[in-house]
Parts: C-alpha cells; structure tokens; sequence
C-alpha cells in the first residue's frame, strides 16, 4: 500500500510536537528516528535486521512529500519501533495515522 510521511504529528489540542530543534515532527521524521535508533535488546538483531530497517528509513526520508509504498510487515515494524522510541502522545498519533489511509492525495 501507498502511505505518505509528511504529515506534522500533533498533541491532542491540535497544535504540532516540535522536534529538539523546535521545528513541528513530521511522521517521516519520527518514524525514521525510531527506526534507526539503537536499542538495549538491539545487540542480538542480526546485520540484515539492521539493514532491512535502514534500506525502510531511507525509503521514508528519501519520499519527501511523495508516497512509499509499506508492506504490512513494515507497518507492523513501524508500530514496534516507534513505540519503544516515543511517548505515548507521539505513538498513538502515528497508529491512528498509520491505520487510516494518508496515502496519495
């Protein structure tokens, strides 16, 4: 399926999380964060693991404004990341966005 990453992850009131430089997090930003974040249990993923989510990020950062096509497994591998990456505000913006149908406009 087609998903777009270039919509602002908002708070609950409507107005944009910022990133550490103060600017609004896009879904793509964040999601390609948490995906290429390194984590505790990390250390037992194997170097294909690694590289399946870095060939995905670079997928995502490489869209821009356009499309990715996502198979199901990257939706399920999206969910996973993000959720050990973010908090819950940021996660729960990013299922429901990831679970409607932000595909081509």
């Amino acid at each position: 399926m087609q998903k777009r990453f270039d919509s602002i992850v908002t708070q609950l009131d409507g107005t944009p999380w910022k990133n550490e430089h103060g600017e609004p997090l896009t879904v793509g930003k964040a999601v390609t964060t948490a995906l290429l974040a390194a984590y505790d249990d990390d250390r037992t993923l194997s170097g294909e693991e690694k590289f399946k989510r870095f060939l995905l990020a670079e997928r995502i950062h490489g869209a821009g404004t356009g499309t990715v096509e996502v198979t199901a497994e990257n939706l399920s591998l999206i969910k996973l990341v993000v959720a050990r990456a973010f908090t819950t505000g940021v996660v729960g913006f990013i299922y429901r966005y990831l679970e409607s149908d932000p595909g081509p406009p």
